[in-house]
């Protein structure tokens, strides 16, 4: 491209100067001609060879030193092209630069290219750009900027800087090679000579050169005149921002930093300049700060002090102060630099305070104007007032509970902005700092600043964080190491996300102080952070409380509350309590406003709704989902109506989100809290009953009655979804911190389970009096008893009428706290002795709450959970101990859940509650902990295992009930439950058991659990786990099994009934035990096989099918008697009897149902087939199992009759696995093999039309109904008939009609799976039996002809063309025919004469299905399958003595299979050949040839009629023909073909197209000349001869008629050369054609009797040769063929 385009410019440039500038013109000329004298190779290469060629940018200086435009645009854009492609060379580059120089005063387009090639130039070539010609460089830009047009003005201004950083690039990489290379210059730098490299050089003078043109001094190096202030700051910008680590390198940087930067930047923020150098030199400074701070520490002390000055108020100029945030927001988003200007400055008594000034100024300006931020009683939600659409789910519910703010009310009346920070209103879409295409300060919203405050806050403390909490964790590390201690606490404070979740932020507390380990430098910087702790919390504490109370949006509010939680988190890390509990007081007020606290909620004297209650039985203390952890538990009908309060005191989102931020650090300081953890338990108290309390009056007084309006889409009554949301994450977080104390130091454990021990204390001293009723509503407690004060205060706002819900409350609270405590603590409660006793007391307790009728249903389930919980607990760690469970566990444990479920199975369905339902589940859920933990030791606790998990089932014991043989009833009884709740504890139970413990288990246990596997299975309520229970009952038999031996097993042959089986498991011997136990077990599955759900009888077929082919084969011949009696027979019946019932119901009603049982049926099959092949020696040896084989037969015919086509295949599928075992026909009875045979032949698949057909359905029907063909043909086929024969070709070809393909014309390649079935089934065909032979062969021809007869009513996707199934067919045909040539019955019957006309049709007919690739056309394989036929068949013809009639027929078959090789492929005349095309004509000539063998000269033996001679001559008559001849030009009459041999036709003037398949139209044409020449005279040869000569005649006269027509009406235009060639070749072979004497009739004149056809064409000779005068070549054979006459015959010329 550059070649092409330099080559254009060139072109120009010389026509350009033509005659104007001869220099140019010539230097132009020259440096054209070396450029096309280079190779055209890659740019690369063009670009070097260029490089060589000094004088070859001549014209391009030239251009540029003159005075035309269009000269100077050309050379620009050819220097541009050149300096981009590298192809400069390095001696002309300060050429270039002037000439750029000179060129920039040109049109706009100009200055463009030239600014374009500027950083390339400097890229490329920047070793030789030094000094004065770099100066150069810069010089252009800098003139350029001066541009009145905006896009040159900005891209000179992005094209300077682009070059000053390329120039420091350069420097760069110049100090990353080694230190001992040239130096250019000196700089003195404090007295001393400092050396200077080049690029070192370079950059100094210019920044130096730059700082001196923005301060409005001389530069030194730069030819620059004057910059503006703006450019000059950009400048230094982008110097300090893309190389910061120069200026350590290189110091005197730094003391032009210290000697023009910083003055300037002072005077610039000093001294209120205008917005735009303002806001650079803020950019500048805040690079120095963070990059320079070390080197220009006193310059900086003086800006910073700037800095914290201008965050006063000052209404003139706003953005001041916005920058100022801005600049201090950048260095709080750093806490290095923060921490580093802190170490510099503040702690150094002869500094100015920068960071605590800046943070006391911060405070000063939160409270500056409070109703700008909108500060109330507590924080709200921005809004617009005047929009009263704007309300958010927070504020409705804020205001919904009369807490609307200060700022509300002032607002209501006035039309103004709104009030409050949010992301909004109090950003900017771009910062004051970014804004630097403004001249005119940006209007700055109010809040703006307010909110860099809170962002300030939030990077302070983040940073904090982050700095110190990381060396907490390695001191927390060092100190388990030092205690080795083994658990860790999973979890630590949780920082409250934008979207309400929580994020961790450490692994543990951490009790020690950070600042006494590591490293030197990380002890500084811990005792810097904190030092600036220390001395900056107050005005930080004073900021963020402002703004807790202020109008902020979501996502302010969360990071204020973020901010509060870590510096909480830092300060009692490093031991300052002061700040610590300086900060948990102030969330504690945020969470719980001291009006909520003060004015307790009074009793009303309206009833409450019964429906609308809400127990208060949660895991976590603020959960409104009640009832544990496996759901929620409704106590409604159990507890009692009590008062409420009228006042609904109600916590908004806010305060839940400081409650959980106080929790999270209870999580990370609970060591560390001591005394402290008063505030946060009594603020957490005092949430928990405010928020259940709104929670249930909410709910009564309902939307309308003053609570949340928001109601959609909430899970609790009276709660919004953002609130319930917040409530959730507070329930998390107190669990986490419950959770922690299993990591604390004892006295710290102790602390807070004195906390909670003095509120159960409290609820414990109430009197009976005021003891809840068994209705209570549980409203919660007031404040913790830790915190007296509240305590008291709140217990005095309550009336008497409250106690009850006082008591319920403190004791739910007071058992979910131990119940946490006691399970995170459980190691410590049961290895210490002290709180053994403890722990006994407890349980003690739980049990009378769990066992007494006096306490209501919550706490009896609260109680209980507790309870069972704890001792499950209890065993599962002892169990996990070195030493083993105690025997006595099962006196611990079992006897009182026993207990428990005793009383509760005495009540009656009706008088259970949902309590006693949740106990039973509790206590089946500890069952399973217990076997789980202790299973293997339990020896004689079994029995009251099964007694517990068998109470949740109502009725008789399964097997009771049997039919008067002693067998069971068939059909499944219903199973009742108490409740379906209790199924999934009991059943995981079971599972455990059958699992882990059946060796365990006494032989009357194991029939209590194939018992209790039945009931579980027979069940409706849990599908999957009626799923389950049968895979069980596989396992129990395996178990069986494998106690078991072959002989024990067969001893289940003895057992007559049901009944007997379970005596002799209960009271045999071991091995009889055992296998009447397996037995009763497959029983329990066959009375499964009929449920009326699919998947359970399907799982139950399935797994007595999987236990047969498990053990089969150590199965003696009476038990599988035993089996097939009892169950495979059984099956049959069952299965049999569904069927009949379906087919008496109308289709509509029963589809789904049908398609289920169909499945069924089908297992059933598959698994009997398995059974019958996986065992076949064992069931084909014994008579009694022989037997079964015809109830079997007889169960097949029953579901054939059902017509459904997805049981057939089932059928036969089964029935060939059946038979392909069978080695020989003795094997079976011969009524049974006659049996099977009239099943296959009745029960052919095309004849079902009761079921709906699919195509895989079908297809797979037709295919198994083959496949079983196969075996049932190898076992009768020596005693097979003709009939039967014909019978099977029926059949199958009813099955080919009905295949299908799966994909369009899927058969044409390969035959499809079906039709592959039923050639191999037909090639299996006997054909040594008389006829078979031609009967087959007539079958195959029918299949040959398939793709010619296609049905065109199939004419899908998936309709077969049958073509492979052709060829394949042909092919067999061939060997069937060539086999049996000899045997006469096949031409008596006509099966060889439709073999050959089915092969003539084949090869006459269009196929348009053509293989891709590896397969023959089918008319192909027709030709050769007739050649080999016809070639092996006429030498026999006359040995086999076959009738006059029959001959004939086979040379009619023969004559008409050559005439359709001939007109082979007519449909395709008109399209022009291809090589496949013209290799398929070649073909098919061989193929013409090789059968003229064998018809000359037999067809010309006098048996045969004459016509049939005729008809082969005139089958070679019209393939001979080259053109088309015209209507009328061969005559209609069969036998005078010589009719006006004369007229000539009227002439035409178009040119006829040759035929297509010329090359056999002369092969046709020889032949007949052959057939016509003398040969041996022989009475065959003349017949054929006098057949074929009016042909000849006929077909040499046509191009002569046609020639003596057309060409006098085409003048000069010579004859088309086809029509030509075929003439002259005529001439030619009548020249040479011998004919024989008696094949033309004598006529008068004629002398020579070899050429008596020339004769006939003599009439037209004459009129040939007037017609061809123009036509030498033509004319001349045309004369010799007459004078050929003239000798010959006599004739005179």
């Amino acid at each position: 491209m550059t070649a092409q385009f330099l080559t254009a410019q060139l072109n120009s440039l010389i026509q350009e100067s033509k005659r104007k500038n001869v220099e140019l013109r010539n230097a132009a000329e020259k440096s054209l001609g070396e450029l096309n004298s280079l190779p055209a190779t890659s740019e690369a290469q063009l670009a070097g060879d260029l490089k060589r060629r000094l004088l070859f940018i001549k014209p391009f200086l030239l251009a540029c030193g003159s005075k035309n435009a269009k000269y100077i645009s050309i050379g620009v854009s050819c220097l541009q092209r050149l300096v981009m492609s590298r192809g400069l060379g390095k001696e002309r580059v300060q050429e270039v630069v002037d000439a750029l120089l000179e060129a920039i005063s040109q049109s706009a387009d100009v200055q463009l290219k030239i600014l374009q090639a500027l950083p390339s130039l400097v890229q490329y070539y920047g070793s030789e750009l030094n000094g004065e010609s770099l100066g150069k460089t810069l010089l252009i830009c800098s003139e350029l900027q001066t541009s009145r047009t905006a896009v040159v003005h900005s891209t000179a201004g992005a094209t300077l800087q682009q070059l000053v950083v390329a120039v420091y690039d350069k420097l760069a990489n110049e100090d990353g090679q080694p230190a001992d290379g040239p130096t250019e210059s000196t700089v003195s730098l404090a007295g001393k000579e400092v050396q200077q490299r080049a690029a070192a050089y370079d950059a100094y003078r210019i920044f130096e050169d730059i700082c001196l043109l923005t301060t409005g001094q001389r530069p030194q190096l730069l030819r620059i005149k004057i910059i503006s202030q703006t450019t000059g700051l950009e400048l230094i910008e982008a110097v300090l921002s893309s190389h910061p680590g120069v200026f350590s390198a290189h110091l005197e940087h730094v003391e032009i930093l210290r000697r023009h930067v910083m003055p300037l930047l002072t005077k610039v923020i000093a001294d209120r300049s205008d917005f735009s150098s303002t806001v650079r030199a803020m950019r500048v400074f805040s690079l120095i700060v963070r990059h320079q701070l070390k080197h220009v520490s006193s310059q900086c002390e003086e800006v910073l002090g700037t800095l914290n000055r201008l965050l006063e108020p000052d209404p003139a100029a706003p953005w001041r102060r916005a920058l100022s945030m801005e600049l201090w927001r950048a260095i709080y988003s750093d806490f290095g630099l923060l921490r580093d200007i802190y170490a510099r400055y503040d702690e150094k008594e002869s500094s100015r305070k920068i960071v605590h000034e800046n943070f006391a100024k911060l405070a000063r300006l939160a409270a500056e104007r409070p109703d700008l931020i909108g500060l109330g009683q507590q924080s709200t939600v921005v809004t617009d007032p005047t929009d009263p659409r704007d309300q958010s789910a927070e504020q409705v519910a804020m205001e919904s509970a009369g807490i609307t703010g200060m700022v509300s009310g002032a607002l209501s009346n006035r039309t103004v902005e709104p009030q409050g920070i949010s992301i909004q209103s109090s950003s900017m879409r771009v910062p004051c700092s970014d804004q630097l295409d403004k001249t005119e300060p940006p209007t700055v919203p109010d809040t703006y600043v307010y909110g860099l405050v809170l962002l300030c806050i939030s990077d302070f403390s983040d940073g904090l964080a982050k700095f110190v909490l990381p060396i907490a964790m390695q001191n927390e590390r060092r100190s388990e190491k030092r205690s080795k201690r083994t658990n860790t606490i999973n979890g630590g404070p949780v920082v409250p996300t934008e979207e309400g979740s929580s994020t961790p932020t450490e692994e543990g507390p951490s009790t020690e102080h950070v600042s006494t380990t590591g490293k030197p430098s990380r002890q500084a910087g811990v005792k810097t952070a904190i030092a600036m702790v220390d001395t900056c919390w107050p005005a930080a504490l004073a900021t963020c409380s402002t703004f807790l109370y202020a109008t902020l949006d979501r996502q302010f509010f969360r990071g204020l509350v973020r901010s509060f939680q870590k510096l909480a988190h830092v300060s009692g890390l490093v031991k300052l309590k002061t700040p610590r509990d300086a900060f948990l007081t102030t969330l504690s007020k945020a969470a719980v406003p001291h009006y909520l606290t003060s004015s307790r909620p009074t009793t009303p004297t309206t009833p409450v709704a019964r429906g609308n209650s809400l127990p208060s039985d949660a895991p976590n203390l603020l959960s409104i989902q009640r009832g544990g952890k496996h759901g929620p538990v409704s106590s409604t009908d159990d507890l009692r109506e009590s008062a409420v309060p009228s006042t609904v005191p109600q916590l908004n989102v806010r305060n839940l989100l400081c409650l959980r931020a106080l929790l999270n650090l209870g999580i990370a300081l609970g060591p560390a809290l001591d005394e402290a953890w008063s505030i946060i338990i009594d603020t957490w108290q005092q949430a928990d009953f405010i928020v259940q309390t709104s929670v249930k009056l909410g709910s009564r007084h309902g939307p309308g009655g003053g609570q949340v309006a928001e109601n959609q889409g909430m899970q609790s009554p009276g709660l919004s979804t953002e609130l319930l949301s917040e409530v959730t994450a507070v329930d998390a977080a107190g669990s986490r911190m419950l959770e922690g104390t299993a990591e604390m130091p004892h006295e710290a454990f102790a602390d807070i389970v004195g906390a909670f021990s003095k509120l159960m204390e409290l609820s414990s001293s109430l009197s009976d009096d005021a003891r809840p009723s068994l209705q209570s509503p549980g409203i919660n407690p007031p404040a913790s008893p830790l915190s007296n004060e509240p305590s008291r205060r709140a217990t005095k706002s309550l009336k008497v009428s409250s106690l009850s819900a006082l008591q319920t409350h403190a004791a739910m609270f007071s058992l979910r706290s131990m119940d946490v405590l006691g399970r995170v603590n459980m190691k410590r409660m049961v290895s210490d002795d002290s709180e053994e006793k403890s722990w006994r007391v407890l349980v003690n307790h739980l049990t009378s709450w769990t066992s007494s009728s006096h306490h209501s249903s919550l706490i009896r389930l609260k109680s209980a959970e507790v309870l069972i919980g704890l001792v499950r607990e209890a065993v599962a760690s002892s169990g996990r101990g070195t030493d083993p469970l105690p025997v006595d566990c099962q006196l611990v444990f079992l006897e009182p859940l026993k207990t428990i479920t005793t009383q509760l199975n005495a009540h009656t369905p009706r008088q259970s509650s949902k309590a006693d339902i949740e106990i039973y589940r509790m206590v089946l859920e500890a069952l399973r902990v217990a076997l789980e933990s202790c299973g293997d030791s339990l020896y004689n606790g079994w029995a009251t295992v099964f007694e517990i998990l068998d109470g949740i089932f109502e009725g008789g014991a399964v097997g009771d009930g049997e039919g008067q043989d002693g067998e069971s009833n068939a059909v499944p009884q219903p199973i009742s439950t108490k409740s379906s709740a209790l199924l999934r504890p009991d059943f995981s139970s079971i599972q455990l058991i059958c699992s882990d413990f059946l060796s365990r288990l006494p032989n009357r246990c194991v029939l209590t659990l194939i018992d209790l596997l039945y009931k579980f299975c027979a069940q409706e309520d849990d599908l999957n786990m009626s799923l389950t229970g049968i895979t069980l009952f596989w396992n129990v038999s395996s178990f069986l099994h494998s106690e078991e031996s072959a002989t024990g097993m067969a001893g289940a042959g003895t057992a007559k009934t049901e009944l007997d089986l379970r005596n002799e498991a209960v009271s045999g011997e071991k091995e009889q035990a055992r296998t009447a136990l397996w037995m009763v077990l497959l029983l329990r599955l066959t009375a499964l096989a009929v449920d009326h759900r699919p998947d359970i009888r399907n799982g139950a077929i399935q797994t007595i099918f999987r236990i047969f082919d498990g053990i089969g084969d150590q199965l003696a011949s009476e038990t599988w008697a035993t089996c097939l009696r009892f169950v495979v027979l059984k099956l049959i019946e069952q299965n049999a009897e569904q069927q009949a019932n379906l087919q008496n119901v109308t289709e509509d009603s029963t589809g789904r149902e049908a398609d289920a049982w169909d499945e069924t049926s089908n297992l059933i099959m598959d698994g009997i087939a398995g059974l019958f092949t996986n065992f076949s020696g064992t069931f084909l040896r014994s008579q009694e199992l022989k037997a079964s084989w015809a109830t079997v037969i007889r169960y097949f015919q029953r579901i054939l009759g059902q017509k459904r086509l997805a049981l057939v295949v089932s059928v036969y599928r089964s029935l060939h696995r059946m038979l392909a075992n069978v080695e020989s026909t003795a094997q079976l009875e011969a009524s049974l093999l006659e049996t099977i045979w009239t099943l296959w032949l009745d029960g052919v698949p095309t004849n079902i039309r009761a079921a709906p057909r699919t195509a895989s359905t079908d297809q797979a029907a037709l295919l198994a109904y083959v496949q079983t063909f196969e075996e049932i043909y190898r076992l009768t086929k020596q005693e097979n008939t003709y009939q039967q024969t014909l019978q099977v070709l029926q059949a199958l070809y009813k099955c080919i009609m009905r295949s299908e393909t799966s994909t369009p014309h899927g058969d044409v390649e390969a035959m499809t799976p079906l039709q592959t079935e039923v050639f191999r089934s037909v090639q299996s065909l006997r054909t040594d039996i008389s006829g078979v032979s031609s009967a087959l062969v007539q079958w195959l021809a029918r299949l040959v002809a398939l793709p010619l007869d296609r049905d065109p009513s199939r004419t899908g996707s998936r309709s077969p063309t049958f073509v492979a199934l052709a060829n394949e067919s042909m092919g067999y045909m061939q060997t069937i025919v060539l086999d049996h040539l000899r045997d006469r019955s096949l031409y008596a019957s006509g099966a060889f004469m439709v073999a050959l006309r089915c092969l003539g049709r084949c090869i006459s007919s269009y196929h348009p299905y053509r293989p891709s690739s590896g397969s023959t056309l089918l008319n192909k394989s027709a030709i050769r399958s007739s050649l080999k036929i016809s070639a092996a068949a006429v030498p026999l013809l006359h040995q086999l003595n076959l009738e006059k009639q029959q001959i004939r027929e086979v040379w009619e078959c023969i004559v008409t299979i050559a005439h359709h090789i001939i007109r082979i492929h007519e449909a395709s005349d008109e399209t022009p050949l291809n090589g496949d095309a013209n290799q398929d004509i070649d073909t098919d000539i061989n193929a013409l040839l090789t059968l003229r063998g064998l018809i000359s000269p037999g067809v010309g033996s006098s048996i045969l009629p004459d016509d049939t001679r005729r008809s082969y001559c005139r089958s070679l008559f019209a393939g001979s023909l080259i053109h088309q001849p015209q209507p009328g030009d061969i005559p209609d009459v069969q036998d005078q073909i010589l009719e006006g041999l004369y007229d000539i036709p009227i002439g035409k003037t178009y040119d006829p197209l040759p035929s297509v398949r010329t090359k056999m139209s002369y092969v046709c044409l020889d032949e007949l000349f052959a057939l016509v020449a003398k040969q041996d005279g022989s009475p065959e040869r003349v017949r054929l001869a006098q057949a074929a000569a009016p042909f000849l005649i006929l077909r040499s006269v046509l191009p002569l008629r046609a020639f003596i027509a057309d060409q006098p009406l085409r003048g000069r235009m010579p004859q088309p050369q086809s029509q030509r060639r075929e003439l002259l070749y005529i001439l030619r072979q009548l020249m040479a054609l011998e004919c024989e004497p008696r094949a033309i009739p004598d006529a008068p004149g004629v002398v020579s009797p070899s050429k008596k056809h020339l004769h006939r064409v003599f009439p037209l000779l004459s009129k040939a040769i007037r017609a061809a005068r123009r036509d030498q070549e033509l004319l001349e054979e045309l004369c010799r063929v007459t004078d050929m006459v003239s000798e010959e015959m006599g004739i005179s010329s």
